[in-house]
């Protein structure tokens, strides 16, 4: 009796081990089948890839997981209600603000273009090589990026008779005749219509007077005078001439 009650705690013993290894296969295999019902997928965000593991059964699903909120410029590879695949790639941008000035007209846009010459391309923004721009076609789009652009525009020197048209993107009335390889001395008699340091527009047109002095030669003939003179060896009323 003695020898029973003391084998009967070997054997609860045994048996609490044993349930306890059951449970612990019951919880590793719902481990495993818990794994295993997972697909794999590689999430690339503004190009940096990630792979995870999901039971999400959506394209929502997963950026749910991921705490992302797809803005309206933003790029996404797939439609949000697409279901995941093992070994599916998604794609996804953020869209970058880019302000465009020009000649002082403010723009706002967004972009998940890479370059500002795609960029220009996205949303039909066209400048020629005489416009100044303050930045170059193969430069980064940046997130708050500022591009400034003064269009040029032509100017109408009128030089005398002669008349030339100059491309600028601004610059004062000086500034402009150098450009078009015109002097101006402002201590000759020429005259211009504007200040050499006027600001010019799109609308001026700049005339110039010029002015030449030239000496005048004239030749004017005066007829021989008469000389009336008494001669006592003539008979009266006679005239004689010489």
């Amino acid at each position: 009796m003695r020898i029973f009650s003391k084998l009967l705690p070997a054997a609860r013993l045994k048996l609490i081990i044993s349930c306890i290894g059951v449970m612990a296969l019951v919880v590793f295999s719902g481990v495993v089948v818990y794994e295993m019902t997972k697909v794999e997928v590689v999430f690339a965000e503004n190009g940096e890839n990630q792979k995870f593991k999901t039971h999400a059964n959506t394209v929502q699903d997963l950026l749910d997981e991921l705490g992302i909120s797809v803005g309206e410029y933003d790029e996404l590879s797939h439609n949000l209600n697409a279901g995941l695949k093992d070994g599916m790639k998604i794609n996804y941008e953020t869209a970058k603000k880019v302000v465009v000035t020009i000649d002082g007209k403010e723009e706002i846009y967004y972009t998940v273009k890479p370059t500002v010459e795609k960029f220009f391309e996205e949303h039909n923004l066209s400048f020629s090589n005489r416009d100044q721009v303050t930045h170059q076609l193969k430069d980064e789009i940046a997130d708050g990026m500022n591009i400034n652009v003064t269009k040029a525009f032509q100017v109408t020197i009128m030089d005398g008779k002669k008349k030339k048209k100059v491309w600028t993107t601004g610059g004062t009335v000086a500034d402009i005749l150098s450009i078009g390889d015109i002097t101006y001395n402002k201590k000759s008699k020429d005259k211009i219509n504007l200040s050499l340091e006027q600001k010019v527009a799109d609308s001026k047109t700049i005339k110039i007077t010029r002015v030449s002095e030239k000496t005048i030669e004239e030749k004017e003939e005066l007829p021989f005078g008469t000389v009336k003179q008494n001669d006592p060896n003539l008979d009266k009323g006679k005239r004689e001439g010489c």
